[in-house]
């Protein structure tokens, strides 16, 4: 039988447990239309109200605040994206405009040789290139003497003038490969001390307009760097603000924790709200105020019932324990004639005894 109790016993405590959930249900209808109507709600509601919108503005200001970190971060990362961006463009563009600084080198450098009233200043920026261009024009005229020597030279002659001939051929493009670097240096000096604007000539301001519109273009990238880097500053100040100098990973998930137990709270309030507006005579909810009623005189009978279910099973157990009980008793009792019984008998063996011994005196004389 306590088995089945038992079985009742738990079928019962789950009904009991899901009339509650549907009761719990019932109670957030009811304040969920509270909430909705709530000029219409009555004054003794207003402070849960009150408190009710305080929670959604909680909740509302960590959704925001979580969203403001994101937003960050992701802003972050596209400035840096696109300051890598910018810094892998300039490279680009300094790296296809260094031809033009060999041609404005190249051409400033004629224009210098043509025009000897140019500002002797710029003799120091053309020295190591005329140096390089005398020594190739003097390898290449003793170039020219080695070929004319080798015409009229013999057999022999014209061994050792060919192995000079290597020599000069070898010294000579050694200098030239290092002509454009020199070129280039050249160019990026003029560029740099106001040259082009100086001497103002038509062949060298069509050479460097492409470095003109290149370090413009430069110059724009700087200008967008340097305003991506401001902004930069201005997201760092805002994440510091938001996560009070908390990693950010922990900011966001104390907020989302925050958010998880205030949207619990908020259902137990609209709960509570529910609970104490079905108390009401307000006719909005007049209909679920009924299911109320209804619900709570089901679980109250499911509640009797499991008391009584209860009292069945603590039956069974003071039953078994008062069984227990009469079993020790029966058992003591039965020792209890058992050792009467031997009682008896030894007293039986006791007055035997008495009457073969015959008076005590005549065994044991006083003077003993």
């Amino acid at each position: 039988m306590e088995k089945k109790l038992r079985r009742q016993l738990q079928l019962t405590e789950s009904a009991i447990e899901s009339a509650d959930s549907q009761l719990r249900d019932l109670y957030r209808e009811i304040g969920l239309l509270v909430v909705q109507n709530q000029a219409d709600a009555e004054a003794s509601l207003t402070p849960l109200l009150d408190r009710y919108t305080g929670i959604q503005s909680e909740i509302a200001r960590n959704a925001d605040e979580i969203e403001s970190i994101a937003k960050i971060e992701a802003r972050r990362l596209e400035i840096t994206d696109r300051q890598k961006l910018i810094r892998t463009k300039q490279q680009e563009i300094i790296a296809e405009i260094q031809p033009v600084y060999e041609e404005i080198g190249q051409t400033g450098f004629m224009l210098f040789r043509e025009h000897p009233l140019i500002d002797a200043g710029y003799s120091a920026i053309f020295q190591k290139l005329a140096q390089y261009y005398d020594e190739i024009s003097r390898i290449s005229s003793q170039q020219d003497q080695v070929r004319s020597g080798i015409e009229s030279s013999n057999i022999f002659g014209k061994a050792v003038l060919q192995g000079k001939k290597l020599l000069l051929h070898s010294q000579k493009t050694g200098k030239q490969s290092r002509l454009p670097a020199l070129l280039i240096e050249a160019g990026q000096r003029l560029v740099a001390t106001g040259f082009i604007a100086q001497i103002d000539d038509p062949k060298l301001n069509e050479v460097s307009e492409p470095l003109v519109v290149a370090q413009k273009r430069i110059a724009e990238l700087d200008d967008e760097f340097e305003t991506l880097s401001e902004e930069t500053g201005r997201l760092d100040s805002e994440m510091e603000e938001l996560t009070k100098g908390k990693r950010i990973a922990k900011a966001k998930q104390e907020r989302e924790t925050a958010i998880s137990n205030l949207q619990s709270t908020l259902v137990e309030h609209v709960q509570e709200i529910g609970k104490i507006a079905s108390g009401t005579t307000d006719p909005l909810f007049e209909t679920e105020r009924t299911r109320v009623i209804g619900k709570q005189e089901e679980i109250g009978e499911l509640r009797h019932r499991l008391d009584r279910i209860t009292a069945g099973i603590e039956e069974i157990h003071i039953q078994q324990k008062l069984d227990s009980i009469q079993r020790k008793i029966d058992e003591t009792e039965s020792h209890l004639k058992q050792l009467s019984q031997s009682k008896e008998e030894l007293e039986i063996q006791r007055k035997a005894a008495v009457k073969r011994r015959g008076k005590l005196t005549d065994l044991v004389p006083d003077s003993e």
